[in-house]
């Protein structure tokens, strides 16, 4: 993704961001759109879908996966509506989501307050980001390494970044 298509997403992310409504995303979205729930017992990896303008999430995943699965289908719906299904449009709503769930300015801000966990933990400070933005940690390990969050790193080299398990 190059430097104008990274700006435009998150001129795009923010937009969104303005119209979703206060509070925890897997209990607001609806109002927007409808999210359907359905537990995919053989597919305990599907996250949701989203299909004629509805969310259809996976039930048997963990709350802060159904929060990153909504917002996902969130960014395709209002980025991607009429655009074909393919690489490109999965990673901008991968990153759109985290984007949504993680801000990259609140997260500067974490990292700030938590410099030496930043610098020495970088498992732990996952973990602890994890629990502040209510995702997983995968979702703040994929955020550490990309550009949009890695501005406001206090003293921390990107080799440190890579190296999250």
């Amino acid at each position: 993704m190059d430097r104008n298509n990274r700006h435009q997403l998150l001129q795009q992310i923010e937009q969104l961001r303005c119209r979703l409504p206060k509070g925890d995303l897997l209990y607001t979205a609806p109002r927007l759109l409808p999210v359907y729930g359905h537990r995919f017992e053989n597919s305990p990896h599907f996250g949701g879908m989203l299909i004629h303008d509805r969310v259809v999430i996976n039930t048997a995943l963990s709350p802060q996966e159904r929060r990153f699965t909504v917002a996902h289908e969130l960014v395709h719906y209002y980025l991607h509506h009429s655009a074909p299904h393919c690489q490109t449009t999965e990673l901008e709503a991968n990153i759109g989501a985290a984007l949504l769930l993680v801000p990259p300015c609140q997260m500067t801000a974490l990292k700030r307050e938590y410099p030496r966990l930043y610098a020495n933990n970088p498992a732990a400070f996952a973990r602890l980001a994890a629990r502040r933005f209510g995702v997983t940690p995968r979702v703040i390990k994929a955020c550490l390494r990309h550009s949009f969050w890695r501005g406001g790193a206090t003293g921390v080299k990107q080799r440190q970044i890579d190296i999250l398990p």
